[in-house]
C-alpha cells in the first residue's frame, strides 16, 4: 500500500464505504501508512485504529466528532493537535509508542476514560483536572520527573502507571479515591510519606514500587497505612532485604515481591476468632 492513503483506496479495503459514508469502525494496521486524506465525509465513524504505521499527524480525524474510540499506538506522532479537544465523545485514546512530550490538550476531552500514553517523551505529569470520568491512566516509560500534589478530584481514576519514569517522591494525593492500582516500578524514589499521609490512599490494592531506592526500614513500615492491599512489590530496593512480610502486618496481602503469600496458620486464625468471640460476649454483656 502506498504511503499515503486516500479515500479511494480506503473504498477497496473496507466493503461498503464506496457506497456511502454510514460506517463506524475503521481497523488498518501495520500498513507503512504515512499520511492519510481528511475522515471528516465518515460523519458516523466512531472507532478507529491505525497502529503500526507511519502516521506523524492526527489532522485526517479531528472532524470526526462521533469518535469514541482511537489507537494510534507505534507510530511517529511528535504533536497533539490542540483541536482534538473538538472530540468530546471521546473515551478511549491509545498513543503509546510515539513521540509525543505533552498530551496536556487531552484534559479537553472531558468525556475520557482511558488513555495509554507509555513509551513517549512525556516530561511533565499532564493535565487531568477536567477528567471527571477518567478510569485508566498509562504513562509507564517516559521522562516524567514529578508528579506534584494533584488536586483535581478524578473520582473514578482506578489504575495508575507512571514506571521506568525519573519521579523522586511518592505522588500523595487524597483526591483519588478510587485508586485500586499504582505502578511506580522502576523510579528514584527513596522515601516514603508518613503512615497518616498515606493513610488518604487506604484505596489502593497493588503498589509495585520495584527498583527504586528506598533504603530506610522505617520508610517501607509506612506502608502499613494500605490496609487493603493484596500485592506489594519491593524487589530492587535496598530496604527490600531488611524488612519481613510480618512487619507489614498487611493482612489482606496475597501476593508480596511478585510471590504469592503462603496460607496464614490455622492455628493462629482460630486463636484470633476465639478472642473475637470473647471479646463481642464481653461487649454484650456490659449493655
Amino acid at each position: 500500500m502506498s504511503s499515503s492513503l486516500t479515500l479511494a483506496e480506503l473504498a477497496k479495503q473496507f466493503k461498503g464505504i464506496d457506497k456511502g459514508f454510514d460506517i463506524k469502525k475503521i481497523v488498518l494496521e501495520d500498513s507503512n501508512v504515512r499520511d492519510i486524506e481528511s475522515l471528516e465525509p465518515f460523519t458516523s465513524l466512531e472507532y478507529i485504529s491505525f497502529r503500526c504505521n507511519n502516521l506523524d499527524s492526527i489532522e485526517f480525524l479531528i472532524n470526526n466528532y462521533y469518535l469514541r474510540h482511537i489507537n494510534l499506538s507505534n507510530n511517529k506522532l511528535n504533536l497533539l493537535d490542540v483541536r482534538i479537544t473538538q472530540l468530546s465523545k471521546l473515551e478511549y485514546i491509545n498513543l503509546a509508542n510515539n513521540n509525543l512530550d505533552d498530551i496536556s490538550p487531552l484534559n479537553d476531552c472531558t468525556n475520557l476514560k482511558v488513555i495509554v500514553a507509555n513509551n513517549n517523551k512525556i516530561t511533565k505529569f499532564p493535565r487531568i483536572s477536567k477528567l471527571e470520568s477518567l478510569e485508566i491512566l498509562i504513562l509507564s516509560d517516559n521522562l516524567i520527573e514529578s508528579v506534584g500534589l494533584p488536586s483535581a478530584h478524578n473520582k473514578k481514576l482506578a489504575k495508575v502507571s507512571l514506571s521506568r519514569n525519573k519521579i523522586r517522591e511518592f505522588p500523595l494525593t487524597k483526591f483519588w479515591p478510587s485508586l485500586k492500582e499504582l505502578r511506580l516500578n522502576g523510579n528514584k524514589i527513596i522515601t516514603l510519606p508518613s503512615k497518616d499521609q498515606l493513610d488518604v490512599m487506604s484505596s489502593i490494592r497493588t503498589l509495585d514500587l520495584g527498583n527504586n531506592s528506598i533504603y530506610d526500614k522505617s520508610y517501607a513500615l509506612n506502608l502499613k497505612a494500605f490496609v487493603n492491599l493484596r500485592d506489594l512489590n519491593l524487589l530492587g530496593n535496598p530496604v527490600s532485604d531488611k524488612i519481613t512480610i510480618e512487619e507489614l502486618e498487611l493482612e489482606r496481602l496475597i501476593i508480596y515481591n511478585s510471590r504469592k503469600i503462603a496460607k496464614r496458620d490455622a492455628g493462629n486464625n482460630d486463636r484470633k476468632t476465639a478472642k473475637t468471640r470473647k471479646k463481642q460476649y464481653s461487649l454484650q454483656n456490659t449493655k
